[in-house]
């Protein structure tokens, strides 16, 4: 009974970008001025009346609400109705609407109406109006972070002590419930009931038990026959606040932190349940809904043998709660989301009063300024402003994934937000977004002959930076380099290296960067030999012995048997070779940014500046990740008079090797050239994607 604090992930990202364009403007049907709500404290829960009311609540109980459609949210004033000593909100957790009158919340609650603080509950008989206090219990000690309803009607929760209390009238006095002496000796941790006979319950040590008639007789957990394949819960104090058990159909799911387990009624062994983010269960207990690692939001029907999606374009939400028949998520950069049936409505939280004075971030075209507004921490989703100038007023047109960073306006009514592979245009006319791809980004520096050309490699070790440099300059018109200049801070030195370039292959070379910019590649035009497919193949068979996944990463994960993970594992990676020209060229390009940005040293830079007889420089360069970058892997960030963008030609990556001498190329950056790390790159990422196993090769593999 724990409400789950889940985090995101950049592949969700993506895929929520162009979800949010179509739905971004559903709260707001014309532009305005409107500033976002500042919060200031953690949400904690939303709540919807059957009405449709939605209810936002901080740890320290400030209450937002407003109705799906609304323009604005109004922050709720609290009347307490009857108070008859000291009231003490330390933390407030779940709130309830039973129905459109009554409503409860629970938490660390204190009152001292007995002389004493004891805790209890907050209750409101007039759709949030007033409220006065619920005794739960006769001590402090009745602290808990949830309460749950079941199918026929009985309110109920577990406190952190492992206690047990009911209520049959809406929460307005409460009993504590008798548990087996097994289970009082046994330091419970979660519980759920289905009815007010039907539950279950999970101990420190994991044993599960079940009952069928009001935990008056306990039902033993079975043993299971099969061996642990995955990662067990901890049931650890700490994640008190962060979990949740359901026991739902012939299932139990339990989520602990960032992860969620499942385990079968008929076998009662927790397996990790990957790919899923968010879980939570219908008010009615007929329905689970979850969220998976690519933003999908699935409904699964008790009794039915799998889910059925029903909408796409979520992050991963703070909360989730499914009640009067509408999934409401949440998450601070989006505020809540309404999922009712087929209507998928944002509520972005703009404040009821005053207007937007100016956005932290502004750029101009030829008649518009524009602007970007965004909340701070939470800096993912920004607004985007616009208006007229000199003198005209500033209207919101919509809000996007972007984050706080760069943008600029460009052509008539457009915005490019972000930068290289991840930036994004904003078609100010249609109000749409796309991906931002370049169409002969280059074709200017065609007008005048290129020059020279030149290859350098920089590294730096502490305070010295040594560079190294080929220049190819024309000679009998063709390039040619004679030498290879080594710079240091204890001078400059030569060394004779002969090669030669006919102008022809220069220029198909940056005809080719010339032709889509900024564009991921497509899979189906990389094919890759059979031998390719081996080296892959025998690859895997030590390469998960370096994988950052199997590391124990979070200090409440034990470490799982590595062995077995791998035999988990490697059949996802090893099924690629069939999958690799069906992927689509989003996933594709999704691979290959995730795989070559892990690294986080910049010591060492590899570049290559293209010269015309005018001056133009056309500038590529590898980005700075301390040699472990996969030159199969593109791409290549290139600028050219001032603006930057990612090049996926994967000629580049030869073009330099075979510019400079051998014995100056670092020898993993030759053997990275080989095709089966882009098959790798494409598994790993395909792996994250489908069942949320994030791979990372902290070991480098490549130097052993």
């Amino acid at each position: 009974m724990r409400s789950l604090n889940a985090v995101g992930t950049c592949l969700i990202i993506l895929l929520a970008m162009c979800q949010t364009s179509e739905n971004s403007s559903a709260q707001t049907a014309a532009p305005d001025r409107r500033p976002l709500l500042k919060v200031g404290v953690e949400i904690v829960d939303v709540a919807q009346q059957p009405s449709g009311r939605v209810w936002v609540t901080t740890r320290t109980f400030d209450v937002y609400t407003s109705m799906p459609g609304d323009r604005s949210w109004s922050r709720w004033d609290l009347r307490f109705d009857g108070l008859k000593a000291k009231l003490e909100v330390k933390r407030v957790s779940r709130l309830i609407f039973l129905t459109d009158s009554i409503g409860v919340l629970a938490g660390d609650i204190l009152t001292y109406e007995l002389g004493k603080p004891v805790s209890c509950v907050l209750r409101t008989t007039n759709g949030g109006s007033t409220w006065s206090t619920s005794i739960i219990g006769p001590d402090s000690l009745a602290v808990s972070d949830a309460l749950r309803v079941t199918s026929d009607g009985m309110m109920f929760m577990l406190d952190l002590g492992g206690r047990f209390w009911t209520s049959n009238d809406k929460g307005l006095h409460w009993t504590q419930g008798k548990l087996p002496m097994q289970m009082q000796t046994a330091d419970i941790k979660e519980m759920d009931m289905t009815s007010s006979k039907m539950g279950a319950a999970i101990d420190r040590s994991r044993t599960i038990s079940f009952t069928t008639n009001s935990w008056q007789t306990v039902i033993p957990a079975r043993s299971s026959a099969r061996p642990i394949v995955r990662t067990q819960p901890n049931l650890l104090d700490r994640f008190a606040w962060t979990r949740d058990l359901v026991l739902w159909n012939d299932r139990l799911i339990l989520t602990e932190g960032r992860d969620i387990y499942i385990s079968m009624l008929g076998d009662l062994l927790w397996e990790r349940w990957d790919g899923v983010t968010s879980v939570c269960m219908s008010d009615d207990r007929q329905l689970v809904y979850y969220v998976d690692a690519q933003g999908q939001l699935w409904k699964w029907k008790n009794g039915e043998s799998a889910g059925v999606k029903i909408a796409d374009g979520f992050l991963t939400p703070r909360t989730m709660r499914a009640a009067h028949g509408r999934v409401i998520l949440y998450r601070p950069d989006t505020g809540p989301i309404v999922v009712d049936g087929s209507t998928t409505t944002y509520m972005r939280m703009y404040a009821d009063k005053g207007e937007i004075e100016h956005p932290l971030r502004t750029q101009r075209d030829v008649d518009t300024e524009w602007g970007i507004d965004w909340v701070e921490p939470n800096d993912l989703f920004v607004d985007i402003y616009r208006r007229k100038v000199p003198s005209g007023q500033w209207q919101r047109d919509t809000f996007t994934i972007a984050g706080k960073s760069f943008f600029r306006a460009i052509g008539d009514d457009s915005l490019v937000l972000g930068e290289g592979s991840q930036a994004t245009l904003y078609d100010g006319k249609a109000r749409r977004f796309s991906r931002y791809t370049l169409t002969k980004p280059i074709e200017s520096f065609f007008k005048a002959p290129l020059s020279s050309f030149r290859f350098l490699i920089e590294r730096r070790n502490g305070q010295t930076t040594r560079k190294m440099w080929c220049d190819y300059r024309v000679k009998a018109g063709q390039f040619q380099c004679n030498e290879m200049v080594d710079s240091t801070g204890e001078g400059v030195r030569s060394t004779s290296f002969q090669k030669t370039y006919s102008r022809d292959d220069v220029t198909k070379l940056l005809s080719s960067l010339n032709t889509d910019a900024n564009a991921y590649p497509s899979a189906k035009s990389i094919s890759f030999s059979e031998d390719d497919k081996l080296r892959y193949r025998r690859m895997l068979d030590t390469i998960f012995r370096y994988d950052g996944y199997f590391d124990t990463l979070d200090i409440y994960r034990p470490p799982p048997s590595t062995d077995v993970q791998i035999a988990s594992t490697i059949k996802s990676f090893a099924d690629v070779v069939h999958e690799i020209a069906s992927i689509s060229d989003e996933q594709f390009g999704r691979a290959i940014l995730g795989f070559r940005h892990w690294p986080s040293d910049h010591d060492v830079r590899y570049m290559v500046e293209f010269t015309n007889t005018a001056g133009d420089i056309v500038f590529a360069e590898l980005d700075r990740s301390n040699e472990v970058h996969l030159p199969m892997l593109m791409p290549w960030k290139v600028t050219y008079r001032g603006q930057a963008w990612h090049w996926y030609g994967r000629d580049m990556g030869p073009f330099f090797l075979g510019s400079i001498p051998q014995a100056s190329v670092p020898p993993m950056l030759s053997r990275m050239m080989d095709p089966a790390w882009l098959l790798l790159a494409v598994a790993s990422s395909l792996d994250a994607e489908r069942y949320g196993r994030i791979h990372r090769w902290y070991q480098r593999p490549w130097k052993n």
